[in-house]
């Protein structure tokens, strides 16, 4: 368990960093596109990933929260509670 440690840091570093870049080049994205383009246009592109967003959120439906939920779940039921450490 502890042999693991770095490797955990590492992967939460990784993912982390990752998040942050995605955030920091979606708003770099945002200023460029607001000097680049007219008020019309980007409001008419500000909709339309609105409802991009939307779509995606309302199709995914949360099932990958649900899968991390009701998957080990339902093996513990099937095979009893595991206690690990």
């Amino acid at each position: 368990m502890i042999e693991s440690m770095p490797d955990l840091r590492k992967r939460a570093f990784l993912l982390t960093s990752g998040s942050l870049l995605s955030n920091v080049i979606g708003m770099a994205i945002a200023v460029i596109l607001s000097r680049l383009l007219t008020k019309d246009t980007y409001g008419t592109y500000q909709q339309a990933f609105l409802v991009y967003s939307i779509l995606v959120g309302v199709m995914g439906l949360n099932l990958g929260a649900s899968m991390l939920f009701f998957l080990p779940r339902s093996a513990t039921l099937r095979t009893g509670p595991r206690i690990t450490y």
